[in-house]
């Protein structure tokens, strides 16, 4: 009753001096809300960071076949690549070049495919409990999957953990 009369009086007016509807309910914009604000932002900008770590993780990279001496050449077992720009990519750390070049684009559909189980997980779990909780499961998650996917030994491993931290990207973009 108390919205509709206020939006009555917002409407056609009245004796009194007219208020804005919504800060009438919901109060008005104050520290805590610019704090929560700053924290929501800083969640974000890992976002960035993970979405665009392909770039780095897996820039083209030249090499020679050493057995051969050619360049880029395939197949080679035993790769000498250029490492003049980036020292250690997933490239010449995993080897993934000639047959295993698409395990590259794999490491990135299996991140982007973590977003999107993790915007479904994590829309779930927020409407069920809230968003404070999952937003924070979401950061720890990010922090321990990517902290890991830095010193993983195996593809394998590093792809499970790109998987992971989609999910968690996926978690704190809800």
């Amino acid at each position: 009753m108390f919205i509709l009369s206020n939006l009555y009086q917002y409407i056609w007016g009245s004796s009194k001096k007219q208020s804005d509807l919504i800060l009438d309910i919901t109060g008005s914009f104050g520290r805590y809300q610019l704090w929560l604000f700053i924290l929501v932002c800083l969640t974000k900008i890992p976002v960035a960071f993970h979405q665009l770590a392909i770039i780095f993780l897996a820039p083209p990279t030249q090499f020679v076949c050493k057995s051969t001496g050619i360049l880029n050449g395939c197949p080679c077992d035993d790769p000498i690549f250029d490492t003049r720009i980036f020292t250690r990519t997933i490239i010449t750390e995993f080897k993934l070049i000639c047959h295993k070049k698409w395990l590259t684009s794999f490491s990135q559909l299996a991140f982007q495919a973590g977003t999107l189980v993790g915007s479904i997980i994590f829309g779930e779990l927020a409407d069920k409990f809230g968003r404070r909780i999952p937003l924070i499961g979401a950061c720890i998650l990010q922090f321990v999957c990517a902290l890991t996917a830095a010193y993983v030994h195996t593809f394998e491993l590093f792809t499970i953990f790109r998987f992971g931290i989609g999910i968690s990207v996926g978690g704190t973009m809800k």
